[in-house]
């Protein structure tokens, strides 16, 4: 009997214990991530959260190690898990957000504003887009662009307090203090 399993199929079960031995890994390495996150050991967290996705690609968890990394100040880290995270959903607004925000971080604003560009195009109505690309478009010196994506996010969302405010500094910087209301 052991030879017709052999022969017509016997080793799905031995792929099979494989497949299932990875996934019980992943999940292990995963929930250990976050458990150490809680505690506050983010270093131990970041290694397991690297090696569950050695296993494999799984988008909370490349969200986890994002935050993990940081959490540490390893921006450039963070970045390359978000650009690998909006590659595989590249019909996700918030991997892009979040990409975003860390190039914000790193003062590289020519990048953000590309982010920013995308996550329109996936969503022309998202404020917070249209409010971190008028970051970007600040940081680029391009503040009349800065300005329509300002007053497009207060349009959509009249208490928007952070996007008057920087629409006010931006309007004062150009010396437009009357329109700065």
């Amino acid at each position: 009997m052991n030879i017709f399993k052999s022969l017509f199929g016997g080793n799905n079960s031995k792929d099979n214990n494989k497949e299932s031995d990875k996934n019980k890994d992943f999940d292990i390495l995963k929930d250990d991530g976050i458990r150490a996150l809680h505690i506050n050991k983010v270093a131990y967290a970041i290694k397991c959260f690297e090696g569950a996705l050695d296993i494999k690609d799984d988008v909370e968890t490349m969200e986890l190690l994002a935050n993990a990394y940081i959490a540490v100040n390893d921006h450039k880290g963070a970045i390359a898990v978000l650009e690998k995270e909006s590659t595989l959903n590249p019909s996700e607004i918030k991997p892009l957000l979040s990409l975003a925000s860390v190039y914000f971080l790193e003062e590289e604003y020519a990048k953000m504003n590309d982010t920013c560009n995308r996550a329109i195009a996936i969503d022309d109505n998202d404020i917070t887009a249209l409010y971190l690309n008028a970051k970007a478009l600040v940081g680029l010196k391009d503040t009349i662009m800065a300005i329509a994506m300002l007053t497009k996010a207060i349009s959509i969302k009249d208490d928007y307090i952070d996007a008057y405010l920087l629409r006010a500094k931006t309007l004062y910087s150009m010396e437009q203090i009357t329109n700065a209301k």
